[in-house]
């Protein structure tokens, strides 16, 4: 769950309101279903915790270790639009 987390962190340091998920996954051959579910209802969880919708993704075979790719869509008015490139020395993220 921590990269939705970063991902949810990036979107609101921007100004945006998190809408989306993608989900993908990469798993070695004999990993659990059960393992499967509670990875998804955590991030499911989490997701529903900031309104956000996952919408799709991919599951693919791993050969190694697990992989997880979380990509999120989100809006932001105009106005409220922060970039990196208008950040200035002596600015602080927390």
């Amino acid at each position: 769950m921590y990269p939705l987390l970063l991902g949810l962190s990036d979107i609101a340091a921007m100004g945006g309101i998190p809408q989306y998920a993608l989900v993908s996954l990469g798993l070695k051959s004999r990993t659990s279903t059960k393992f499967v579910d509670g990875l998804y209802r955590g991030i499911k969880a989490l997701a529903g915790k900031y309104g956000v919708s996952i919408v799709g993704g991919d599951t693919v075979q791993s050969p190694q270790q697990l992989t997880l790719t979380i990509a999120l869509l989100d809006e932001v008015e105009r106005k409220y639009l922060t970039l990196r490139s208008g950040a200035q020395a002596g600015d602080n993220s927390w």
